[in-house]
């Protein structure tokens, strides 16, 4: 590991969408970056990857309420370990088991239309995994 004086990227991983977020370099705060699709995420990776010094790359894993953990895990911790082996950085793992519904709840709470509702879904999605996070570099 590189110290605390580095960036972590976060990743809420989704069957269609994949919220991204980092850190400051001295892991003070977290920063939403974007959301992207399932099918251009290798890309997107391997650009901030390569873009930006990173020393930790977080996963959220959804957990249930027994503590088992949900049905994306298992995926969640192929891809990881692909990345861990492709681009030789440190993987953790947090629980993100209520990021989406976190994301649902804030955007029916604003009182909009489905229509209005469905295209806030990206900008929404990123408050989760941005919280998740800011709680790894506290």
């Amino acid at each position: 590991m590189r110290g605390n004086m580095s960036r972590v990227l976060s990743i809420d991983y989704g069957l269609k969408r994949i919220g991204l977020a980092h850190s400051d370099i001295g892991r003070k705060f977290a920063f939403p970056l974007k959301v992207v699709s399932s099918e251009k995420f290798f890309d997107e990776i391997d650009e901030l990857l390569e873009s930006i010094e990173y020393s930790t790359v977080l996963f959220g894993i959804p957990l249930r309420n027994d503590g088992s953990e949900g049905d994306l895990a298992t995926e969640i911790r192929e891809l990881a370990e692909k990345i861990k082996n492709t681009y030789q950085i440190e993987i953790d793992f947090i629980d993100e088991a209520m990021s989406s519904e976190a994301a649902d709840n804030l955007i029916v709470s604003q009182d909009l239309t489905y229509e209005k509702r469905k295209k806030k879904i990206p900008d929404h999605s990123l408050q989760p995994i941005n919280q998740i996070a800011k709680k790894q570099t506290e």
